[in-house]
């Protein structure tokens, strides 16, 4: 049996919260020519699911890089219909965090936390707001001290959050990805263990 690739047409957001179709079922139906080929879908099925966005996430860069600016996937897009905004998370697209001391004339960043800011280690530090669910997660798992090898950590990050209901948000978002990924990592280890014996 072959499996051929289809190209997907643009969906319609309203179609993505309501699918139509089981995406398991989907992978078994038949070509519509008659033929035994299995089609394989491909929609970013992770569009489908609502990411939820948190308002007020300060996230603080406590490392030492002066030109600190990661790039994470996933971008908010803001579209105004009259007066007011509606917000939606675009997987494909990509937002830049700006953390640097300095813009590019020399003049100080101009989003740092107050001098007198009542967190005595972000006194005074760049910050970004984050509002794409899997960039506070990034942030949450990046927190200082970190000495991880990976060049988007830089250091460390602090997470200022001022409202009691957007905080309790995050940490369960928090928690819920931690628990999926170790359930993960559980499969993964329990199945390749069981191939290599």
């Amino acid at each position: 049996m072959t499996t051929r690739r289809r190209e997907s047409a643009p969906v319609d957001p309203d179609e993505l919260e309501r699918p139509d179709v089981d995406p398991v079922d989907a992978l078994d139906q038949d070509d519509e020519d008659g033929g035994d080929e299995q089609l394989l879908r491909t929609e970013d099925l992770s569009a489908s699911a609502k990411i939820p966005l948190f308002r007020g996430v300060k996230v603080v860069y406590l490392g030492s890089r002066p030109h600190h600016a990661p790039t994470l996937k996933g971008k908010v897009q803001v579209d105004r219909i009259g007066d007011r905004e509606m917000k939606t998370c675009i997987p494909r697209l990509f937002k830049n965090y700006n953390f640097r001391l300095h813009d590019a004339v020399g003049d100080p960043n101009p989003r740092r936390m107050p001098r007198d800011h009542r967190i005595v280690d972000v006194r005074d530090r760049p910050y970004e707001i984050a509002e794409h669910a899997e960039h506070v997660y990034f942030f949450a798992l990046h927190q200082a001290p970190c000495n991880c090898p990976d060049p988007k950590c830089g250091g460390g990050y602090a997470l200022v959050i001022g409202d009691p209901d957007t905080r309790m948000a995050v940490r369960e978002y928090v928690a819920r990805r931690e628990r999926a990924r170790k359930a993960r990592r559980a499969f993964v280890n329990a199945t390749s263990g069981a191939q290599s014996a």
